[in-house]
């Protein structure tokens, strides 16, 4: 009862999976795998939210989206004030979304911290906006969900000049969703690729996926961070084995908000498949597409995803004939998070690009770059971001006389809010392809995974995932001495339930790597982890269990004589 697991606790400090009304968890799903898009009215996780906390990309019961954060540290879907975690999740695989109401996790949010997958009348989701926003995650004015932006920070959709992010950021911490001068988020790109996320009015977002395909968050052991993914997971939110995320693509896939005859916008399609932003005379917008293009949650093997391209590939609302739609890809195409060294992905990247927390002078994360990577609100001549182009490549919202806006169509090509059998609007999916909270045994949910494939908080030493960093550019999740992990944390930060005097994960660690529930002064991981690294729930003789430590890290026997449990007892 003193000290609790990453997966259970009372009602202070809640698990990623589990939670009271007060902390709720990322993505609730099944008692399996639980996902990281569920809450309450005061805390939200990314996919679950009340009328003040709007998640970006809501759709039917079963998909959540994961992503939203506050005005002031943006978390890739949730965080306090202070220090934020990347995806908490479950007792067994923990995501870096869980968090209590001092340390807010990504996918979790209270009424100032916005998360990035739900939304009321004033904040939308990426399947829906008004005329004058038309963002893949509608959000309020306040805090904008990774779709939608104000006139100072813009979304992945829309951005200003000065700050580019993909999902919401303020202007002093960014979190891979959003991102200050120092460390960007995770949905910049190089002028070769331009950011998925962006539309016009009738741009819808892509938030769909098939059985093969699974949610943003999880990863295989080779590539960790929550929206990356090998060939045998796809992209967080929609994907075939062959199709990959909407954030990334080869010379021959396009960008998702726009696309020529062949290929349509990401969130609108005809019968067959419609795109949802940009289209050519007959390929329509996300309101109009053509028989062959499908929509941006759902797509065939030859359409490909939104959000990478090469020099060939223009913004995500728009595409040549090849182009496919955003949430789809082949083998070629890439999923978002992961990419070659000229283009990287805003979650994975070498050691000259790193990943949304973490970054090097030359790359930086996914809302910051040096003069070869570009943000996805900003681009070079060559290739323009969605909000800007040349006479080449237009944005989503904009078009020549071949391309049409998303809220205009023929007969051919219908709005997104309308499909047939075969093409259905990124809300809705057949039994093959699935919401990005459901999935198959092979690719798991963001809370649930298997030994090859980890959750956002595991990663190797050369690509780390959201929850840890270098000491320059930590993430939500995992930090030095100087960031804490989201549960626990030293005098500055605390966690949720248990934490030494300098900085303990919620439930367990060794001496020298701690995990979320407890961890070392340096940096811990949050969920899973190599035998440097450890899980939560499991551990090596270095890394111990919340309820079995090394010498060096000792769990509190004597309730009364400790500093620790005196600390629990103040919480």
């Amino acid at each position: 009862a003193t000290n609790k697991t990453p997966a259970r606790a009372s009602a202070t400090n809640k698990t990623p999976a589990r939670a009271s009304a007060t902390n709720k968890t990322p993505a609730r799903a099944s008692a399996t795998n639980k996902t990281p898009a569920r809450a309450s009215a005061t805390n939200k996780t990314p996919a679950r939210a009340s009328a003040t906390n709007k998640t970006p990309a809501r759709a039917s019961a079963t998909n959540k989206t994961p992503a939203r954060a506050s005005a002031t540290n943006k978390t890739p879907a949730r965080a306090s004030a202070t220090n934020k975690t990347p995806a908490r999740a479950s007792a067994t695989n923990k995501t870096p979304a869980r968090a209590s109401a001092t340390n807010k996790t990504p996918a979790r949010a209270s009424a100032t911290n916005k998360t990035p997958a739900r939304a009321s009348a004033t904040n939308k989701t990426p399947a829906r906006a008004s005329a004058t926003n038309k963002t893949p995650a509608r959000a309020s004015a306040t805090n904008k969900t990774p779709a939608r932006a104000s006139a100072t920070n813009k979304t992945p959709a829309r951005a200003s000049a000065t700050n580019k992010t993909p999902a919401r950021a303020s202007a002093t911490n960014k979190t891979p969703a959003r991102a200050s001068a120092t460390n960007k988020t995770p949905a910049r790109a190089s002028a070769t690729n331009k950011t998925p996320a962006r539309a016009s009015a009738t741009n819808k977002t892509p938030a769909r996926a098939s059985a093969t395909n699974k949610t943003p968050a999880r990863a295989s052991a080779t590539n960790k961070t929550p929206a990356r993914a090998s060939a045998t997971n796809k992209t967080p939110a929609r994907a075939s084995a062959t199709n990959k995320t909407p954030a990334r693509a080869s010379a021959t896939n396009k960008t998702p908000a726009r696309a020529s005859a062949t290929n349509k916008t990401p969130a609108r399609a005809s019968a067959t498949n419609k795109t949802p932003a940009r289209a050519s005379a007959t390929n329509k917008t996300p309101a109009r597409a053509s028989a062959t293009n499908k929509t941006p949650a759902r797509a065939s093997a030859t359409n490909k995803t939104p959000a990478r391209a090469s020099a060939t590939n223009k913004t995500p609302a728009r595409a040549s004939a090849t182009n496919k739609t955003p949430a789809r890809a082949s083998a070629t195409n890439k999923t978002p998070a992961r990419a070659s060294a000229t283009n990287k992905t805003p979650a994975r990247a070498s050691a000259t690009n790193k990943t949304p927390a973490r970054a090097s002078a030359t790359n930086k994360t996914p809302a910051r770059a040096s003069a070869t990577n570009k943000t996805p609100a900003r681009a070079s001549a060559t290739n323009k971001t969605p909000a800007r182009a040349s006479a080449t490549n237009k944005t989503p919202a904009r078009a020549s006389a071949t391309n049409k806006t998303p809220a205009r169509a023929s007969a051919t090509n219908k709005t997104p809010a309308r499909a047939s059998a075969t093409n259905k609007t990124p809300a809705r999916a057949s039994a093959t392809n699935k919401t990005p909270a459901r999935a198959s045994a092979t690719n798991k949910t963001p809370a649930r995974a298997s030994a090859t494939n980890k959750t956002p908080a595991r990663a190797s030493a050369t690509n780390k995932t959201p929850a840890r960093a270098s000491a320059t550019n930590k993430t939500p999740a995992r930090a030095s001495a100087t960031n804490k992990t989201p549960a626990r944390a030293s005098a500055t930060n605390k966690t949720p339930a248990r934490a030494s005097a300098t900085n303990k994960t919620p439930a367990r660690a060794s001496a020298t790597n701690k995990t979320p529930a407890r961890a070392s002064a340096t940096n811990k991981t949050p969920a899973r982890a190599s035998a440097t690294n450890k899980t939560p729930a499991r551990a090596s003789a270095t890394n111990k269990t919340p309820a079995r430590a090394s010498a060096t890290n000792k769990t509190p026997s004597c309730p009364q004589c400790t500093s620790e449990s005196k600390q629990r007892l103040i919480d």
